[in-house]
């Protein structure tokens, strides 16, 4: 996730005017309480009293606007990182791992892209650029106090690196802290999902009982019987963390207040005033400075859990091959040589000895009876099925993996899966190149009444079956793939209007292969190559 600060730079930038801001507003506003206090002692009733507490009360509203601003700009800042994260995300995802993607159920995606974005962009990025503030902001205090009395800065500046520095002692213990509340947050889910997996496998008599044995006897053995650690280990690691910003209070205090009654000409009570004023802020500082490295730290190991659980439902995504071949294939031809077919839920082979050829600009209807094979030849074809032996996939006459597959091909299926953010970049894949073209297909497909604008409840899309499924064809035509595979995409759409979608696929300038159900004689002209799967076999029936 590199590239989420450089895509968002004008946030870092505004972050470094804000913070020189910060900067000076702390620095003046101890300059000018120090010097209203000094003052204060001399004549409480003059003038310039009056004219140096009406400039700290200035520059102590602007300090509280400035607070107002810090978090509508962190507000913003969210809402930014979040969506670069997220297309980077799917940028990483569909270039690099896309046959393994297509392995994930459509809950580990919800997850993943829901939970993701915002952990990266409050727990990482977000809590950097904070950190960076309060420690300039701290900064400023303790240069303006330095220029009062240089004294100061001979012991905070001390004290202040040695509190950043012991809790480094306990990095061990930061490091497990954070792998165990990972694994206290990550496992449950699994035991939960295996045991949900259990009921609706298990035969109709099996008992609630045993589930719930099993699933306590899990729990126990996996999460019960870490907690106590845990809480041990937490306890003791936030109280050494609290214990160091109370001793740099206390002997913040205790040396300044020795100074001043002894050495008055280095440290007047006017500045120390100032100092104890200021002590709550740097306690602070010191307590949140360490809080933020271990929460950046069981940020970042949460998102690799997160990322890699997406590939370990599957164990037939360690057999998928994650690096194409050098070179882009300019897609000619395709074929299948004695090939078998494995289906996706039973890892079973239920198509044997296929031999198909598929041209480029080819218009291929597939249909047969249910359960036949028909999905995972379409899967195998688009390269999300593990190739048994690469020398019965050809493409130009090359054997080839699973991602040469993929770098061709689109798969659209009954369900269509959509990512956090409005419509319009749901269709494009956050690209603004497609919108006009986006815009004539949404006509076409008589979706234009649709609000480009609003937002994607993912969890539960807000769309009718057959808008889902037109909206899953704008997708595959915008993705620029070479061959475009559509697996019962035009099941919830009425008769005239598949007559009229499949008159446009017919015309496009790729190849186009439909699973489809639903086979009359006006839709079978519309395509030059029908196939049929029956009994374990594909048969070309035009």
């Amino acid at each position: 996730m590199q590239n989420v600060l450089k895509k968002n730079w004008f946030i870092v930038f505004l972050a470094l005017i804000f913070t020189t801001i910060i900067f000076l507003i702390n620095f003046l506003e101890v300059s000018y309480f120090n010097k209203f206090l000094a003052v204060l002692q001399l004549d409480s009733k003059g003038t310039q009293v009056k004219n140096l507490l009406i400039k700290f009360l200035l520059i102590s509203l602007f300090a509280t606007i400035s607070i107002l601003i810090n978090e509508f700009f962190f507000l913003i800042s969210n809402f930014l990182f979040k969506k670069t994260v997220l297309k980077e995300m799917i940028h990483k995802l569909f270039s690099k791992n896309f046959a393994k993607w297509a392995f994930v159920s459509h809950e580990s995606r919800l997850v993943a892209f829901s939970n993701s974005p915002d952990l990266l962009s409050q727990g990482y990025y977000l809590s950097f650029i904070n950190g960076f503030i309060r420690l300039v902001s701290f900064l400023a205090t303790l240069i303006s106090l330095a220029i009062i009395s240089p004294i100061v800065l001979a012991y905070i500046l001390p004290l202040t690196i040695i509190s950043i520095i012991l809790p480094m002692l306990a990095q061990k213990k930061g490091e497990q802290l954070s792998y165990m509340n990972n694994q206290l947050m990550i496992t449950p889910k699994k035991i939960s999902s295996n045991i949900t997996k259990q009921l609706f496998t298990n035969s109709i008599n099996a008992t609630f009982k045993n589930l719930e044995s099993s699933y306590k006897e899990s729990l126990n053995k996996e999460v019960m019987s870490n907690i106590n650690i845990f809480t041990k280990i937490y306890g003791a690691f936030m109280f050494w963390q609290n214990l160091i910003a109370l001793l740099f209070a206390a002997l913040v205090i205790v040396i300044s207040l020795f100074i001043t009654l002894f050495a008055p000409s280095f440290l007047t009570i006017s500045l120390f005033g100032v100092i104890l004023t200021k002590l709550p802020s740097f306690k602070s500082f010191i307590q949140e400075f360490l809080a933020m490295f271990l929460n950046v730290y069981m940020c970042k190991m949460h998102f690799k859990q997160l990322e890699s659980d997406l590939y370990s439902k599957n164990e037939l995504t360690n057999q998928l091959i994650d690096k194409p071949e050098e070179g882009n294939l300019s897609f000619q031809q395709l074929n299948l040589e004695n090939a078998s077919i494995v289906s996706k839920e039973t890892n079973e082979t239920i198509l044997q000895n296929v031999n198909l050829t598929v041209n480029k600009n080819d218009k291929i209807l597939i249909f047969g009876e249910s359960g036949g094979g028909k999905s995972s030849l379409l899967l195998n074809l688009t390269g999300s099925l593990p190739i048994v032996d690469q020398k019965q996939v050809l493409i130009n006459n090359k054997k080839v993996n699973n991602l040469d597959l993929l770098n061709q091909s689109y798969l659209t299926d009954e369900k269509e899966s959509l990512l956090e953010g409005n419509l319009l970049e749901n269709l494009t894949f956050f690209n603004d190149d497609l919108i006009n073209n986006t815009k004539e297909l949404l006509k076409l497909f008589d979706l234009e009444k649709l609000d480009l604008n609003e937002q994607i409840n993912i969890e539960n899309p807000q769309y009718s079956h057959g808008q889902l499924q037109r909206i899953s064809l704008i997708k595959a035509i915008n993705s620029g793939k070479e061959i475009l595979f559509f697996d019962e995409s035009l099941s919830n759409i009425d008769e005239k209007a598949t007559t009229e979608i499949l008159r446009y696929l017919s015309s496009l300038n790729k190849t186009v292969i439909i699973v489809s159900h639903n086979h009359k004689i006006e839709h079978k002209e519309l395509f030059n190559r029908i196939w049929k799967v029956e009994k374990g076999v594909v048969h070309e029936m035009k």
